[in-house]
């Protein structure tokens, strides 16, 4: 969001850290009421009963708000925000992946066009459409090929995704920060350690988690190594594992294209795209 933000050498960051909070404020929120209202139970709404694992939400509306009159409002008030929470997850990922395809083409980490800015509509506008049409694309073939089975799985791998992203985020704001220890013991917490330290955790997380989904019990397919030894592996893994060399893969590829930032001499963003960034 740098790219689109009114100074932005601090308004980004104090944007993450509120959302973050608040978000974890939430999310403990919707857990300790439940797990007060419900409990762990296998039976009726107990929170343990296999029946309600796909959406609690549907489970406990009924017993929270009733069935008839005013309830029964709320009760489908709570299934319609639950479904426009699918929505919005869904049109974050193409709104992260449009904003972040925005500045690797600005940078010449992409073809130029994917740094183009919608005049209309002030967003990235090359970056959106592509990652919407590949989103529907993919989502399609996935559906139809695996008759729902593989997005499950899809949506569990992008864990690898996450945890390799933010992990290598982390580790590298340590290392490009590394002689900020010299300003003082905030500098070295803020700068270094505290980076280091979320960073070495996210990429463990995302190795355990690998670890774990390489067996197929623990995911909704699996696949058999056509070669030996034939190892037999769960799709979790493929999937994740699979999209990154992919992406390593196209990277190399562009790389060869457009070399100049990957050989650290990243391109400069153009000046009246700046200018009109520090006016708005």
């Amino acid at each position: 969001m740098n790219e689109e933000t009114v100074d932005r050498h601090r308004t980004p960051g104090r944007s993450a850290m509120g959302s973050t909070v608040l978000l974890l404020a939430l999310y403990l929120m919707a857990t300790v009421a439940a797990l007060a209202f419900a409990g762990i139970g296998a039976d009726g709404i107990g929170l343990g009963n296999p029946d309600n694992y796909g959406d609690i939400f549907s489970a406990l509306g009924g017993a929270v708000f009733g069935t008839t009159g005013f309830g029964s409002v709320m009760f489908h008030l709570l299934i319609l925000m639950v479904l426009t929470s699918a929505a919005a997850s869904t049109e974050t990922t193409v709104l992260t992946l449009g904003r972040t395809m925005l500045s690797m083409g600005r940078l010449g980490a992409l073809p130029k066009a994917f740094g183009s800015i919608s005049s209309k509509f002030r967003v990235p506008k090359v970056g959106t459409i592509a990652t919407g049409v590949a989103g529907a694309i993919v989502y399609v073939i996935m559906n139809f090929v695996s008759h729902g089975q593989v997005i499950a799985d899809a949506v569990s791998s992008c864990a690898v995704m996450i945890a390799l992203y933010y992990g290598l985020t982390g580790l590298t704001s340590a290392w490009a920060y590394r002689a900020q220890w010299r300003n003082g013991p905030t500098d070295m917490w803020l700068c270094i350690i505290l980076p280091a330290i979320g960073g070495l955790t996210l990429v463990a997380a995302g190795g355990w988690f690998l670890k774990t989904h390489w067996d197929p019990a623990n995911s909704m397919t699996s696949w058999t190594i056509p070669i030996p030894p034939h190892w037999h592996i769960g799709g979790v893994f493929i999937i994740g594992v699979g999209a990154l060399l992919l992406g390593a893969l196209v990277m190399w590829g562009y790389s060869r294209v457009a070399p100049a930032f990957f050989d650290g001499e990243p391109a400069a963003p153009e000046p009246d795209i700046e200018r009109k960034r520090e006016m708005a």
